[in-house]
């Protein structure tokens, strides 16, 4: 009896660990992608590939995917500290 409960604590520390990795790898590309995508918009600013009428454009979408990146960091604070 002993051993099938020892056998089922470790099935479910098993399931957790991969539940947290899976999580983590999911968080870390949601946030990874819009950091990405601002350093490719601002870069390409920068080096002036993007045309002056434009840049506004650029700096908007930059600004937009931080306010993105600011929900998605609060969301996953709240959601650790229930």
């Amino acid at each position: 009896m002993m051993k099938q409960l020892y056998s089922l604590s470790n099935v479910h520390l098993e399931q957790t660990a991969q539940l947290r990795k899976k999580l983590l790898a999911n968080i870390s590309h949601d946030l990874g992608t819009p950091v990405t995508v601002i350093h490719n918009y601002l870069q390409s600013v920068e080096q002036g590939i993007i045309e002056d009428e434009e840049k506004e454009q650029y700096l908007q979408l930059s600004s937009s995917k931080v306010r993105m990146l600011d929900r998605l960091i609060s969301e996953t604070q709240s959601y650790l500290t229930k």
